[in-house]
């Protein structure tokens, strides 16, 4: 990736996002918006999940976007038969409406069989999900992955720059593509996603408030491993340097004048008197830390395996994976790909060149995401920090990149339910967007939100972002969803105001320019770029010589 790599102009995106608020505004008496409140679905998690490296300073480097030869995955003749063989009544019904879709001249009759196609789909999909990702094969790959379902609807362009893309995960990444994802989920490497209140309450389940509890102990003991992990490696890098002192502190030159006499320490020597001092002080520090998190996870463990224990006794099951779950976590799938589609959006299912422009930029890979991410973190540094125990952890979330012809990333959970020390949050980005880099900061900037939000609680009027944010557009008088407007301004604040180019209002600017400050860098280019970023750079030092914030 190269550095200093600037945002594209963002400007009709803004506009089209600006549409949507006015909207949404027509409808709404006061700010706040409707936001689905949600609870985590139970499920049964496997003995490892896969866990957050608190010690990570940034994002991998990207050193190659996509594969030097095409694989063959779009090649096969027979990749229509072979995704809709033995997939049941099911198919045959997508198999007929697609055909009747392609055919249809009108365009009444076009459109109807359009939104046909989309439940047929979707019934074709929901049905034969087990087998799609448990039993995969290249053709049900690229199904779920890309959303390829016939080869006759795809152009030139678009097999060769599809097939360019790197298929398989060999890093620790937090992005996932639809069948990875749901791979994991079905592994319970992790958790099930957060699913609609209405949802939970219909599954009859008389050991839900068992599996809650034994959800709840190893969300604990998830949270407590992560940071007794990272003061190991804390612990690991203090012992190293101290070894590496200690070895020069005991380098020992003897008087050749007076044999036996040692020449007393040198200044290098001396100085390292304090500095052995502040050292054991640290040690000593994260020692006790480690002796609480060990004490802690023994008696979690011991809560856990009670709570295991009843609810076998209560008839409860303890298996690695049943197929409720995969279901579930599939309905949420399908629900975020609505959310970044839009009412107003393309909800075609299925990849239709007619409806894509074959740009390897714009394109939703990974390592495009990876990219976008970066960038976004190189100029805001804190945007995946989350305080705990005393101390700022970076946990960047979940990234699911899914099939759609949506424009705007949307943030589903800011953290796990019973773990929101150290989990990551979940937000899904469309893999065929107008402008990727778009998509991307909408995700982030609703995560931003929503996280502010629910760490503040019922404070969240009153307190930090949320609340700052809040009162500037009560008194401003806003109508519609308050996020929507935040989230417009948090792209302007990341791609126009990192610039100098002033578009932001005097007080957003303010709120922003403290709860999510630009780095060192940036703000000292600011300060000589316009009067009120010097103020606000003025403000900094005042605060920093204060008692802070």
């Amino acid at each position: 990736m190269e550095e200093k790599e600037e945002f594209g102009d963002l400007s009709d995106m803004l506009d089209q996002f600006e549409g949507r608020i006015d909207a949404e505004a027509e409808t709404s008496d006061v700010i706040g918006g409707s936001e689905v409140e949600k609870e985590n679905l139970p499920q049964d998690e496997k003995k490892t999940r896969l866990s957050v490296d608190l010690t990570q300073t940034e994002f991998k480097k990207i050193t190659s976007f996509f594969l030097s030869e095409p694989n063959l995955l779009f090649q096969d003749t027979n990749y229509y038969r072979n995704l809709l063989e033995n997939g049941g009544p099911e198919a045959a019904n997508l198999h007929k409406n697609l055909n009747a879709f392609v055919k249809a001249t009108d365009s009444q009759e076009k459109t109807m069989y359009r939104g046909k196609v989309i439940s047929a789909f979707w019934n074709f999909l929901e049905t034969n999900i087990r087998e799609m990702i448990l039993q995969p094969t290249p053709e049900r790959e690229g199904l779920v992955r890309f959303g390829v379902l016939n080869l006759a609807l795809m152009n030139s362009d678009a097999k060769l720059l599809l097939s360019h893309v790197i298929l398989e995960k060999e890093d620790d990444s937090p992005v996932y593509y639809v069948d990875e994802w749901l791979k994991c989920v079905a592994q319970n490497q992790i958790g099930a996603s957060a699913g609609d209140e209405t949802k939970t309450a219909s599954i009859g389940n008389k050991n839900r408030h068992l599996e809650s509890q034994i959800q709840r102990v190893e969300a604990s003991i998830q949270a407590t491993v992560d940071h007794a992990k990272t003061k190991s490696a804390q612990r690991r890098e203090l012992e190293a340097n101290l070894e590496r002192l200690v070895t020069c502190f005991l380098q020992k030159k003897e008087s050749q004048s007076y044999p036996g006499v040692l020449f007393p320490y040198d200044a290098q020597q001396k100085q390292l008197f304090n500095q052995f001092g502040m050292m054991m002080q640290k040690a000593k520090s994260i020692d006790a830390e480690l002796t609480a998190d060990m004490n802690s996870l023994e008696r979690y463990k011991e809560n856990l395996k009670q709570a295991k224990g009843t609810l076998m006794e209560a008839g409860g099951s303890s298996s690695a994976f049943d197929e409720d779950v995969m279901k579930e976590e599939f309905g949420a799938i399908r629900q975020m790909t609505k959310m970044c589609v839009g009412r107003q959006g393309n909800h075609f299912p299925i990849f239709f060149s007619a409806y894509f422009v074959a740009d390897k930029n714009n394109l939703g890979t990974r390592e495009n995401i990876l990219r976008i991410l970066a960038k976004i973190e190189d100029i805001e540094p804190g945007v995946f920090k989350r305080p705990y125990k005393r101390e700022e952890y970076r946990i960047p979330p979940y990234v699911i990149a899914v099939p759609c012809y949506g424009d705007y990333g949307i943030c589903w959970e800011p953290f796990e339910k019973y773990n929101r020390a150290t989990s990551r949050g979940r937000i899904a980005v469309p893999m065929y967007p107008k402008n990727l880099e778009f998509a991307v900061l909408t995700a982030v900037a609703d995560l931003r939100w929503q996280t502010a939000k629910e760490k503040a609680a019922q404070y969240w009027m009153e307190e930090g972002i949320t609340g700052n944010y809040y009162q500037w557009a009560y008194d401003n008088k806003l109508k519609g969803n308050l996020k929507d407007y935040f989230v417009r301004d948090y792209v302007i604040w990341i791609t126009k105001e990192s610039h100098g180019i002033q578009k932001l209002d005097k007080e957003v600017r303010q709120i922003f320019w403290r709860y999510m400050p630009f780095k060192q860098e940036i703000k000292d280019d600011l300060r000589n770029r316009g009067f009120a970023y010097n103020e606000l750079y003025k403000k900094d030092i005042n605060r920093s010589q204060s008692d802070g914030y």
